[in-house]
């Protein structure tokens, strides 16, 4: 796979190799931000997007079994990107720290 930003840093787009067919289309946010830096874990199942307004985004990428097309709109994360400054008011309730919380209640290390 292939990852890919937008001029303005807003969409994140992840394309098949050597396929050229495009995946996933992620929303990083809505303000123009300069991003330094996208990687897949090394199974390809999160990307992280770094960016200029000190953020990073990480995003859980679905199945692309055979058959299935995986979402190509909007962030597939199962608690979409958080912005750490916490300005938007648009994250997840209690952020990252309930997010891992809730995997240990429910026995996922």
């Amino acid at each position: 796979m292939l990852a890919t930003a937008s001029d303005k840093g807003t969409v994140i787009r992840v394309w098949s190799i050597p396929g050229a067919e495009k995946l996933y289309q992620l929303r990083r946010g809505t303000r123009e931000a300069r991003i330094y830096s996208i990687t897949f874990n090394a199974m390809s199942t999160l990307l992280a997007v770094s960016s200029a307004h000190d953020t990073v985004h990480i995003f859980k990428l679905g199945s692309t079994k055979k058959g299935r097309q995986p979402s190509t709109t909007g962030s597939v994360s199962p608690s979409g990107s958080v912005d750490s400054r916490g300005g938007d008011g648009q994250g997840p309730e209690g952020g990252f720290e309930a997010y891992i919380d809730n995997k240990k209640k429910d026995g996922v290390g």
